[in-house]
């Protein structure tokens, strides 16, 4: 025998014609080791044992035919070629056995094609078995590309220039819509906002001229719902061996703003135009303050002329003088307005002083005892003694006139009751009022109430 190069395993239950083979081996120098097989059921355990080359196969082995061995030989190794070599074989029978998978068959007395015929067979079974490989993997790299493609929410796409054949992934056709099989570029135009169509076509049809490696494109596409949607795109284009571009590969992402999104930018852009409003508005008001502020000064300063020029032996000098009081205090309290209307259009700082909360609260009542219709009952509860504030008189003056005259409006017009009770607390840890968190301690309280209907 010589040096073990390609292993054999031989069926054949007569010897001498075993050894006949063999020598003719030798002396074509093929290098082979060979497992002789001389009946079914070593032929069985020693395939099933090792791992073999090529088989050699007689046919007719006491009824036991080469066609049950070639159909075993596919069920434990299926690459693996098998030769029948047989005394006597029908062109019907020979036939047959390549149907069922042998790879070659040869008569005994005509044994000059065996060498030839077990290096082709090996040469099959190696090309079986790298194609089988390539298969696999390719396999196994589009179960990767389709576990990668099911998992993004891009737009995946793969055009083949040479078929003319769009290939898209699932997100692509929920996102834009099934293309066809055939004409796809067609699609994709008629699809693409009008304004956009001309640039988007060119600057691809110009990146596969060119040969370029990466092409990029932003543009409005229609969507299956009749919208348009905002696209980037972006894909790799692939060469042959000429350099010339043969597939474009790319993803799209859905860049349309939400409708969330978009609402917010409404929002902000009405509110950018309420504060310009509001700018405007206060400066208007603020140069209307300052002539009125000029006006009130004038009333002020010949109201006190006018009180200082009573004759004090006139027979009404006390009426005169609180008709010029009356005067004087609606002039100071119209200025305090002015000063309000200047803190609104950002001129002034609102000032704060310590105050009597008890004084201003009284002040209002008097205002608005004059203003409430008969029918309409004002109770107001002052404490004789209450706590002094830090804040703005004419601030706290409107805050509550606008309390009262909101319980007024709340009255049915038969008439009803409006309380107004100032009281000092104290609390003990921190409160939360309206969302806001009110520190622990000591502060006073207006309340404005009514028993009307609400508003």
């Amino acid at each position: 025998m010589k040096s073990e190069a390609i292993r054999l395993l031989h069926l054949e239950d007569s010897l001498r014609d075993a050894e006949l083979i063999w020598d003719l081996l030798d002396r074509s120098g093929l290098g082979y080791s060979v497992v002789h097989a001389p009946d079914p059921s070593t032929f069985e355990v020693e395939l099933k044992k090792d791992e073999f080359d090529v088989i050699l196969c007689d046919n007719n082995l006491n009824g036991y035919s080469a066609f049950k061995a070639i159909q075993l030989v596919r069920t434990v190794t299926p690459v693996t070629p098998v030769l029948i070599v047989s005394g006597s074989l029908g062109e019907e029978e020979a036939v047959r056995g390549l149907q069922i998978g042998a790879t070659d068959y040869l008569l005994k007395g005509r044994l000059e094609r065996l060498v030839p015929a077990i290096r082709r067979a090996i040469n099959e079974r190696d090309e079986k078995r790298r194609r089988k490989q390539a298969e696999d993997e390719l396999r196994r790299n589009e179960e990767r590309m389709r576990l990668a493609l099911a998992a993004t929410n891009d737009a995946v796409w793969d055009y083949d220039l040479t078929t003319w054949r769009l290939a898209v992934n699932q997100a692509f056709t929920s996102t834009l819509g099934a293309p066809p099989e055939r004409e796809p570029r067609q699609w994709w135009l008629d699809r693409t906002h009008p304004d956009d169509r001309d640039t988007v076509d060119e600057s691809l049809q110009r990146a596969v001229a060119n040969g370029d490696e990466r092409w990029a494109a932003n543009y409005r596409f229609l969507r299956p719902d009749g919208r348009w949607a905002h696209l980037q795109n972006r894909a790799f284009l692939s060469k042959d061996a000429q350099g010339r571009v043969v597939r474009v590969i790319g993803a799209i992402q859905d860049v349309t703003p939400s409708i969330d999104a978009e609402n917010e930018r409404r929002a902000l852009e009405e509110q950018l135009r309420q504060s310009q409003k509001m700018e405007a508005i206060g400066t208007l008001a603020g140069g209307i303050a300052h002539d009125f502020n000029n006006i009130l000064g004038i009333i002020l300063t010949n109201g006190e002329i006018g009180r200082g020029s009573l004759d004090e032996d006139a027979s009404d000098v006390a009426g005169a003088n609180l008709c010029f009081d009356e005067i004087l205090v609606a002039t100071e309290r119209a200025r305090e307005l002015v000063r309000q209307i200047l803190t609104f259009s950002r001129r002034t700082e609102v000032q704060r002083t310590v105050l009597q909360a008890t004084d201003v609260v009284d002040e209002c009542m008097r205002l608005m005892r004059s203003s409430l219709p008969a029918m309409v009952s004002l109770d107001v509860r002052l404490p004789r003694h209450c706590p002094r504030i830090l804040g703005n008189a004419t601030q706290l003056h409107q805050v509550i006139v606008n309390l009262c005259t909101n319980a007024w409006h709340a009255l049915p017009e038969s008439g009803g009751k409006i309380n107004v009770v100032v009281d000092d607390i104290f609390f003990d840890r921190p409160q939360t009022f309206s969302d806001r968190q009110i520190p622990s301690g000591g502060y006073v309280r207006i309340s404005v109430t009514d028993n009307g209907h609400g508003m």
